[in-house]
């Protein structure tokens, strides 16, 4: 007769896949980084793998990127559309920060449209989908183009996604409930 199994043996790892959406234009970057490490830290706390799934527009992509980064997990990125053509969207010292972040990527993957805006969609779209919870940086206004924010948050919202939502105000960010926002 065997002994019998520990309580971990036997078992797959726990792993967790954080998708990532969010303003470009922030109004306290340094508080919206702190309220990331912050959740992130203890989501690590409480055990498990987790990977880190983002594109990479300034704002709130980008400081998600830094603190998964340093934060030691790894992260995926998806470009929206070929580098070529998503580095337009930048000016040149705001793609040069963006490719030092992808080149620390665990793995990037780009997707083949070309047509603005509706490669955004397609890429928040994407995060959403190979992710099982979205931490948001929203501000709970309508999105302003396809694949906006808001757009992002309530496709999240309709696949039944864990949504962890960041607003951001002049006294700095609070995590609020999700609840609060959607009537559930």
């Amino acid at each position: 007769m065997q002994p019998p199994l520990s309580r971990t043996e036997g078992k797959f790892p726990s792993v967790r896949i954080i998708g990532f959406t969010g303003h470009r234009h922030l109004k306290n970057p340094k508080a919206v980084a702190a309220a990331l490490k912050s959740e992130l830290a203890a989501l690590r706390k409480a055990g498990g793998e987790l990977i880190a799934i983002s594109s990479i527009a300034i704002g709130a992509d980008t400081l998600f990127a830094n603190e998964v980064i340093r934060a030691g997990i790894k992260w995926i990125v998806i470009l929206p559309m070929p580098k070529e053509l998503f580095r337009e969207d930048f000016t040149a010292e705001e793609w040069a920060r963006a490719e030092r972040l992808i080149g620390q990527a665990t793995e990037v993957r780009i997707l083949h449209g070309n047509k603005r805006p509706q490669v955004y969609l397609d890429g928040g779209k994407a995060t959403v989908d190979d992710s099982d919870c979205l931490f948001a940086v929203w501000d709970g206004k309508p999105a302003q183009g396809p694949g906006g924010t808001a757009e992002i948050v309530a496709y999240a919202k309709m696949l039944g996604r864990e949504i962890i939502l960041f607003r951001e105000g002049e006294a700095g960010v609070e995590k609020i409930n999700p609840s609060l926002v959607f009537g559930d």
